[in-house]
């Protein structure tokens, strides 16, 4: 199961995974073109495909719908988030609130609901995707009070999960990214200035690819990493340094 799997990391780790994976439940908040696009390109397995807000009950019973029809659930992703970038006397409680619920209480939910067949599952992994948000608290002028604390919350439940389940080995560990170049259709790509700015916080000058992201996840997935978890592991070129 891969949350936000409609473009960039998400999407990159779909295609990834495709190739040793049976079913994919591939899933969206409302980006249904692209994750419909995304789904005709996966060939070597099945796709099941859920489109709606992780804040919104329903969701969930679509997703559960389709993990019971399957039977079995091996490995949970969860990617969907966003970034708030308002500072505090911008931040309102609703979008403090928005960002706590899609960071925080959709993991949350996602295991609670899933828990017994991930303990069930002989392979099972669960990965998170934070954000250097939660480790960089200032970027020139720049705060991010809700991301920071939402991710931050996000990896404290990762860790809280992978000694709950360690005794079941079962590896749960979360993925920091840094910048990471955008695609999808909304995507407007900042002007060479604003980039310019943000290569320069960067000490590897570049920005990351979702596939590196992917191929990250891809590893920790495998029976390579099985010894790997509660772990907060950035890619992010140096960034947080």
């Amino acid at each position: 199961m891969i949350t936000g799997a409609a473009t960039g990391i998400g999407a990159a780790t779909a295609k990834l995974l495709a190739h040793k994976a049976e079913n994919l439940i591939l899933h969206t908040g409302r980006n249904r073109e692209s994750l419909s696009e995304l789904a005709l390109t996966i060939e070597n397995c099945s796709t099941h495909l859920a489109i709606g807000d992780l804040a919104n009950g329903s969701t969930f019973d679509e997703l559960t719908a389709i993990v019971e029809k399957l039977g079995a659930l091996d490995v949970v992703i969860s990617n969907a988030g966003f970034p708030e970038w308002s500072k505090f006397g911008e931040l309102s409680d609703e979008s403090l609130q928005r960002s706590l619920d899609i960071n925080v209480k959709a993991f949350h939910n996602i295991i609670t609901r899933f828990l017994t067949k991930l303990e069930n599952s002989k392979s099972a992994r669960v990965i998170a995707i934070s954000s250097f948000l939660a480790h960089r608290f200032q970027l020139d002028d720049t705060y991010v009070p809700a991301a920071a604390a939402s991710k931050a919350a996000l990896e404290g439940l990762v860790k809280s999960l992978a000694m709950q389940l360690a005794p079941s080995k079962i590896p749960v560990n979360a993925v920091v990214p840094g910048y990471i170049k955008k695609d999808g259709p909304n995507h407007t790509p900042p002007s060479k200035a604003v980039l310019d700015k943000l290569l320069g916080r960067i000490p590897m000058g570049r920005l990351g690819l979702p596939g590196e992201v992917a191929a990250l996840i891809d590893f920790l997935t495998s029976d390579s990493a099985q010894y790997i978890t509660g772990q907060c592991i950035a890619i992010d070129g140096g960034l947080t340094v």
